[in-house]
C-alpha cells in the first residue's frame, strides 16, 4: 500500500510557530495485516517492541538531521550579519548588494536575502524585493536582538515553499542597525524525509504545532491535517513514543513512531 491516499485536507492559512513533532509511519504489506493483528494479540511486546524499536530508531536519526539543519542554517544567517560590509557604516548599497548576490548563488537552496533598516525597509536585496516588512515576525523578532526561525510556508515573491531565518545587525561597537533575513527552500527538509523512507513503504513526515504535514515526501500532501492522530497528539504534548493505529482511510494497522525535537519561532542569538 502506498500513502499517497491517506490523510485528511486542510488549506493552509498561515506560518504558525511551535514545535515541530517527527512523525514515522510504518505500513504493513496488506497480506501481513492479520498475521501481524494476531501476533499483537497473543505476543504483544516480542513484535511490537521489535519494530517499535526500529522505527525509533529511524525517528531519532531524521531528528537530528532536522535539528542540525535548524542549527547550521542559523549560524550561517547570523555568520552574515556579522560580516565586516553588514556591519559597517560607510558600506555602499551597492557593496551590500553585492555581498548577498554572491551569498544567494552559493547554495541552490537559498531562495531570497534581504537587508531591512530599523525600520522595516529594505535596503538591500539579492533579488527584486523591497518595501516595508516592519510586520513579519521575523523582522519584529530579529529587531529585537533575536534570531528567529519561521515553520515551513509558502512564499508568494519566490514561488516555492521556504524557511524563513533573520538575525539582527550590529555594528562593532553593538549599536542596531538593521536585520537580514534568509528564505531556505523547504526542499532541503524535503530531502531528509525522502531519505528517511524505510522498508517498502514506510516514511517520515514533520508536524508543525497545528498538526500540519509540514515536510513529506509526497509533496501534495504538504499541509494536510494530521492534529487527530493519537500519535501526533503525544508528540505536540511533548512525548516520545511508538502507538499501533489504523490508516484512517485504508483502515489497516499502523506503527507510529514520534518524536518531539526542535521549537521554531524565537531564538535567543
Amino acid at each position: 500500500m502506498t500513502v499517497q491516499q491517506r490523510r485528511f485536507r486542510l488549506p493552509w492559512q498561515r506560518s504558525l510557530q511551535g514545535r515541530l513533532t517527527l512523525i514515522s509511519l510504518l505500513f504493513a504489506l496488506v497480506p501481513l495485516i492479520i498475521v501481524a493483528v494476531l501476533i499483537f494479540s497473543q505476543a504483544q511486546s516480542s513484535l511490537f517492541n521489535q519494530e517499535a524499536s526500529n522505527v525509533q530508531a529511524i525517528s531519532e536519526a531524521t531528528g537530528t538531521s532536522v535539528e542540525e539543519f535548524f542549527t547550521t542554517s542559523a549560524g550561517q544567517v547570523k555568520v552574515l550579519a556579522q560580516s565586516s560590509i553588514l556591519t559597517s557604516p560607510d558600506s555602499t548599497p551597492e557593496q551590500k548588494v553585492a555581498l548577498l548576490r554572491s551569498v544567494l548563488t552559493s547554495s541552490p537552496y537559498y531562495k531570497s536575502i534581504y537587508v531591512t533598516d530599523l525600520t522595516g525597509q529594505v535596503v538591500a536585496s539579492a533579488d527584486q524585493t523591497g518595501g516595508d516588512q516592519s510586520r513579519q515576525d521575523w523582522f519584529k523578532s530579529a529587531s529585537q536582538g533575536q534570531t528567529f526561525v519561521s515553520d515551513v510556508y509558502y512564499l508568494t515573491a519566490v514561488q516555492d515553499y521556504v524557511v524563513t531565518f533573520s538575525a539582527p545587525i550590529n555594528s562593532p561597537q553593538g549599536k542596531p542597525l538593521g536585520v537580514v533575513a534568509v528564505h531556505f527552500a523547504a526542499q532541503s527538509l524535503f530531502d531528509l524525509v525522502a531519505a528517511r523512507k524505510f522498508g517498502q513503504n514506510g516514511e517520515v513526515q514533520l508536524v508543525d504545532s497545528a498538526g500540519r504535514d509540514i515536510a513529506d515526501v509526497t509533496q501534495s500532501d504538504i499541509f494536510s491535517d494530521l492534529s487527530n492522530l493519537p500519535a501526533v497528539q503525544a508528540g505536540l504534548a511533548g512525548r516520545s513514543g511508538s502507538v499501533v493505529g489504523f490508516d484512517p482511510n485504508q483502515n489497516i494497522p499502523v506503527l507510529f513512531s514520534y518524536l518531539s525535537f526542535v521549537q521554531t519561532g524565537k531564538r535567543e542569538s
